[in-house]
This record gives structure tokens, C-alpha cells and sequence, in this order.
């Protein structure tokens, strides 16, 4: 797939919870771990992530992850995302688990 030219444009176009969101949603995190990790209701992450599909012309978080990824592979900026090192700010990247609490449990 390949990036959208203006997709520089889109992505800046995010409010700071859009861009929280759209990192969980690339990471495929599901909407109640979303939800439960920023501490707001899953009707308004469904509602972010409407929002954020339209947005990016996505049909689905794979499309989503798709362009993000061929995005980043082009040497575009990367997602914009809120200042690192906050864990209750969200801050995360594309490439990392959102939350490790809710990470697969190790045999």
C-alpha cells in the first residue's frame, strides 16, 4: 500500500486523543483495552476511532496500520504523538504494546 502524499497533512489534522487512540488501534489493541487504559467510556473510543477512520480514509484498524506503516517506511515523519515518558498520557509508538498489563502471560 502505498502513502497517501498528503497523509503529512491528515495526520497533523489529529486532536492529541485522536493520536493516543490511533496508536492503540495500530498496535491492535481492542476498543475495551483502550478504553479501560485512558479511563474514558468504549462509546467514546468507537467514537475516536470513527473519527480517525474517516480522517485517513481507513476502512478498518488494518488498512489503518497499513498506511501508517507505509507511511513510516517512506521517510515520512511518524505518527505525532503526545510527549514520551507519561504513562497516563498515552504516549506510545506504533511499534511497542500500549500497555504491558494486558500483554499475553509468559510460560
Amino acid at each position: 500500500m502505498q502513502p497517501r502524499p498528503d497523509l503529512d497533512d491528515v495526520l497533523a489534522t489529529l486532536t492529541p486523543r485522536e493520536r493516543q487512540i490511533v496508536a492503540y488501534v495500530a498496535a491492535g489493541s481492542p476498543n475495551k483495552v483502550i478504553a479501560i487504559d485512558l479511563g474514558i467510556s468504549l462509546r467514546t473510543v468507537e467514537a475516536h476511532r470513527a473519527r480517525i477512520f474517516t480522517k485517513l480514509r481507513a476502512r478498518n484498524a488494518m488498512q489503518l496500520a497499513c498506511r501508517l506503516c507505509a507511511h513510516r517506511r517512506s521517510g515520512a515523519s511518524p505518527v505525532p504523538l503526545l510527549p514520551e515518558g507519561d504513562p497516563h498520557g498515552g504516549a506510545v509508538t506504533l511499534h511497542e504494546q500500549p500497555s504491558p498489563r494486558y500483554a499475553p502471560a509468559k510460560p
